[in-house]
């Protein structure tokens, strides 16, 4: 597979000269290597480029014959350009990054790597390659996120946001917090233009949708309830001020092995309401867990696709801007007429965000490539590696993957069994035997194993929520008068921000490339999203929000692990 890293000539760029001298400068060598290993020099270093980091430039400096000393550089220019607009960025955030993962680690000792070195006048952050963590994106899709990763990462958010929560430290303190970690305005400009603003303007022209779901739009905007949630989550986002956030915590902003959580790309760090984190990370799940469900599915079963919205499906690849149309808010003809190409595609399974489109990425040789795991630095799984030894930046391609999977059906991989959807450790694949079915039988298999799987990351969602409530339920326990009513009103607004993030990342500027071959996919984020701004008053506890993320969760597991199993005895 193409990788996202490009050997590159340091010494005839500036910019990568300038980082590879700081490295050697400044890198404390002396603590992270053997002690029989010097200090290494300009020669003994390998160094790549990213091309698809987009708000940094980030390098990869490996030095030659020591596997284990792999860096990671993300240097911060001080504006990029999107489609439409030039961010201008606070060439800063490098320092904000660094102290914000040190501080984290103080909170909770281990929940993030530990910063090398930060180079103030180069604006230049340091931190090692974890090369024994992927990305939750690939742990989810790959079987290998366990409920006891699940429980993990709910502990250490709710660890995060218990410590600094304006209930344990009091107001002053939060006041002090919130100068120490203070988002600067261009920062704080860009997530609420590219998350609360953008995607829910009709006249927006950056949209990246199947036709599908542009005839979704004027029942989006023409919603009462929608807006109005989203006029909500804008006003929390901006102005409540709870405890310390992520600010950014998607599902590639976190890296997981086993049950050790590492939160990363903490640069947009602030003090504001714990609801946005996990609503983000839940929504991000979620537009993973619907991709996972229509796959296997895309074109083998088009019978199996659940949305009405699919009659502009023959042409999986046909995704469209919403300026390539006649009239977003009011187009009801056949949109086929009145779109174009939405550009050549460079690898499916990438993560593009902020804006940036994929024919604005440098095409990789070959079809792969992803945005980055850990200090936006990418790499490409290579289909016969160790999965156990993976590199924690390398890409996790999902269509890809899924059909090394299948091709390995008949290498020894070991059939799924009916536990597996309980344990959450799916062997090396978790696709196996999910070919093209030619008999009635087979489809129904195929139907049951795919809905057993895509139901296993829902209940990891369920996991994640349960461990977080409860965890941050007890630490603030002493200081909740009413703690039914506290997290009720957490779990409606953890449901908002999920909602309209869930729509953003579908119909606005921030963008999941893999979904753009899977129209189905966009529809049904787009009808779950809408189903669970229209009923999040009915929360109450953790169950209710789990069944508006997903309302046939659980109903007939056991029936379909059963006939995966052949077990008639029920």
């Amino acid at each position: 597979m193409a990788e996202s890293w490009v050997p590159c000539n340091w010494k005839n760029d500036k910019v990568l000269e300038l980082a590879v001298l700081s490295f050697l400068q400044n890198c404390p060598f002396s603590q992270i290597l053997h002690e029989d290993r010097g200090p290494p020099t300009a020669e003994d270093l390998d160094v790549c480029r990213c091309v698809t980091s987009f708000t940094n430039d980030v390098i990869r400096i490996r030095i030659k014959h020591q596997d284990d000393a792999g860096f990671i550089l993300k240097i911060a220019p001080d504006s990029k350009k999107d489609d439409m607009t030039e961010l201008l960025l606070p060439p800063e955030r490098g320092q904000m990054e660094f102290e914000a993962l040190t501080y984290f680690n103080t909170l909770v000792p281990g929940c993030a790597p530990c910063p090398l070195f930060y180079d103030k006048f180069n604006k230049i952050l340091c931190m090692r390659e974890l090369s024994d963590h992927q990305p939750l994106s690939g742990a989810v899709l790959s079987g290998q996120f366990s409920d006891i990763g699940a429980r993990a990462l709910g502990t250490a958010l709710a660890s995060l946001h218990a410590v600094t929560h304006t209930l344990t430290v009091g107001t002053d303190r939060l006041q002090e917090l919130s100068q120490q970690f203070r988002a600067r305005d261009s920062m704080m400009t860009l997530l609420r233009t590219y998350h609360f603003e953008r995607p829910f303007d009709p006249s927006d022209s950056g949209r990246r949708c199947h036709p599908s779901v542009l005839r979704m739009l004027p029942e989006v905007f023409g919603d009462a309830a929608v807006m109005k949630a989203k006029e909500e989550v804008k006003r929390s986002f901006m102005n409540d001020l709870e405890c310390l956030v992520h600010g950014d915590l998607h599902i590639e902003s976190v890296l997981v092995n086993g049950s050790d959580i590492k939160i990363i790309d903490a640069e947009f760090t602030r003090v504001g309401p714990c609801a946005y984190d996990l609503g983000l990370l839940l929504a991000t799940l979620l537009i993973v867990f619907h991709r996972y469900r229509h796959v296997v599915l895309v074109p083998q079963r088009p019978d199996l696709y659940n949305s009405q919205h699919t009659d502009d499906i023959a042409d999986p690849d046909h995704i469209v801007k919403a300026s390539d149309t006649v009239n977003v808010a009011s187009t009801q003809s056949d949109t086929k007429d009145s779109c174009v190409s939405g550009g050549e595609k460079n690898g499916h399974g990438k993560l593009i965000k902020k804006g940036k489109k994929c024919q604005d990425v440098p095409k990789t040789q070959g079809d792969g490539g992803r945005e980055n795991c850990f200090a936006e630095a990418v790499d490409c799984r290579d289909g016969n590696a160790d999965e156990n030894t993976a590199d924690s930046h390398q890409v996790f391609n999902i269509e890809e993957s899924l059909k090394t999977e299948d091709s390995d059906q008949g290498s020894g991989r070991r059939k799924p069994d009916a536990n597996d959807a309980d344990s959450g450790n799916h062997g090396s694949s978790n696709h196996d035997n999910l070919a093209a079915p030619d008999t009635d039988e087979a489809k129904v298999e195929l139907e049951d194993q795919t809905d057993v799987r895509a139901d296993d990351i829902i209940r990891k969602c369920s996991v994640l929520l349960q461990e977080y409530t409860e965890r941050l339920g007890e630490s603030l326990h002493s200081s909740v008068r009413d703690r039914e009513k506290f997290q009720q009103t957490l779990l409606q607004g953890v449901a908002a921000f999920t909602g309209c993030e869930m729509l953003a990342w579908v119909i606005g500027p921030p963008h999941m490339d893999f979904m753009d071959s899977s129209p189905p996919a966009q529809v049904d984020c787009v009808r779950t999203a809408l189903h669970l701004l229209r009923h999040m008053q009915r929360i109450v506890c953790v169950e209710d929000l789990v069944r508006l993320l997903h309302p046939t969760y659980g109903k007939n597991v056991s029936q379909r692990q059963d006939n995966l199993t052949g077990d008639d005895s029920k």
